[in-house]
């Protein structure tokens, strides 16, 4: 089955709008979990009115959607391109998913979809446009990355347009007086600001050897040390991702859960983490039981970062873990494993997430054990559909004030 296919199998309600633009009519399918999955949102439509002039021009070739969603702005302008090759990226993989499936509904084939943090996966320096409805809760410094790494990805000539919303105008506008920046355009909308602008002169540093935005420590927030019942290790923490100054409930009941796993000496050879956020049940995994092989698993590709840098910076090696920037545990890189175990996102429903409980049952090795912690009421209703097919075994019920964990082992 495709990838896109099941990630919108796996979330509980996806919305269908459509959208016209330039006289040429688009569908779209959208995830209850991405950015305004109700209908377009008033700064796409703000954005996409103020590019009509550049969506003409014949020079137009090359186009890049920075931080995509389910595609509006660049499936939009693959449609009244089709002569243009249309790039879009975004950090989200369940986004990634939808966007390609948005572009095989709406029979568009000049696009190239994939995940991306900001401009860090993006190959090409030659793009005439680069779009972007820019996220408020990026945070400042994330925000300025996005809008002067510009000039390492467009061409010459290449203009930026972008929108956020009004509260931000005034920080855009400060980090567009660069003297090598040109404002060419600003307009006010009631909640949002347009700005187009581009680059006087290309950058005198060699693309190839930038250093990406990450590595910067543009998404750094702090250094945070961590001490668990006597487990103790050290935390870059990022911005964007919760826990980012104390062990959140959830993770502290997966931790005390390692420690049990640890001290009955039970096997954790081959391990995956779901959702690993800043990297906190990873490395406790690889300071407690030190598994041979993790597969660490999340739609989120910061959290990837975050929890890879961390584990290295905890002394595991490179060939200890590998990572999957995926929506749900479906992969031919997942082998059969000893444990599994992470965090539920609530906000995903009970049928999205009891989906991803049973692709783990199947995951497991036949003694293996599955440790599952999120919101109390999620767990809690997970517990009925889970007993129906009789997959797992409920081994034990862990709570830490509004969270609760589910130990599980197959039948």
């Amino acid at each position: 089955m495709p990838s896109s296919q099941r990630a919108r199998e796996l979330i509980s309600r996806f919305l269908r709008h459509a959208g016209h633009y330039h006289r040429q009519a688009l569908r779209f399918h959208v995830s209850q979990e991405l950015f305004s999955s109700y209908q377009i949102d008033t700064g796409t439509r703000l954005l996409l009115k103020t590019v009509s002039d550049l969506a003409r021009a014949q020079s137009l070739r090359k186009i890049l959607d920075l931080g995509c969603g389910y595609g509006p702005l660049g499936l939009t302008m693959a449609k009244v391109r089709p002569d243009c090759t249309v790039h879009l990226v975004d950090r989200d993989a369940l986004a990634v998913a939808f966007a390609r499936h948005n572009a095989q509904l709406n029979k568009l084939s000049n696009t190239q979809i994939g995940g991306s943090l900001g401009y860090d996966d993006v190959p090409h320096n030659d793009f005439d446009l680069v779009l972007a409805n820019i996220p408020g809760k990026a945070g400042l410094p994330a925000i300025k990355s996005f809008l002067l790494d510009a000039r390492h990805v467009l061409q010459p000539e290449g203009v930026m347009a972008l929108v956020v919303v009004t509260p931000l105008a005034a920080d855009i506008a400060e980090t567009l007086t660069d003297p090598n920046i040109e404002l060419m355009l600003r307009e006010d909308g009631t909640e949002h600001v347009v700005f187009h602008f581009r680059f006087l002169s290309k950058n005198a540093e060699n693309d190839q050897d930038r250093v990406n935005a990450f590595d910067r420590g543009v998404y750094d927030r702090g250094d945070m040390g961590i001490d668990y019942r006597g487990l103790r290790f050290h935390m870059q923490s990022v911005r964007g991702l919760p826990e980012f100054d104390t062990l959140g409930h959830q993770s502290e009941l997966l931790l005390a859960g390692l420690q049990k796993i640890k001290q009955a000496g039970e096997p954790t050879n081959r391990a995956l983490v779901l959702n690993p956020g800043q990297g906190h049940v990873p490395v406790a995994l690889w300071k407690e039981c030190q598994p041979q092989m993790m597969t660490l698993v999340d739609r989120d590709l910061l959290s990837l970062r975050a929890s890879a840098r961390n584990l290295l910076a905890n002394g595991c090696t490179v060939d200890h873990f590998t990572l999957l920037h995926q929506s749900g545990l479906i992969s031919e890189g997942i082998d059969s494993v000893d444990l599994i175990l992470g965090t539920l996102r609530d906000s995903e429903g009970l049928q999205a997430n009891y989906g991803v409980v049973q692709q783990a049952a199947g995951l497991l090795a036949p003694k293996g054990q599955l440790l599952i912690a999120g919101g109390g009421t999620a767990i809690a209703r997970m517990e009925k559909p889970i007993k129906a097919d009789k997959l797992l075994l409920v081994r034990q019920r862990k709570r830490n004030r509004a969270k609760r964990m589910l130990v599980l082992q197959p039948r």
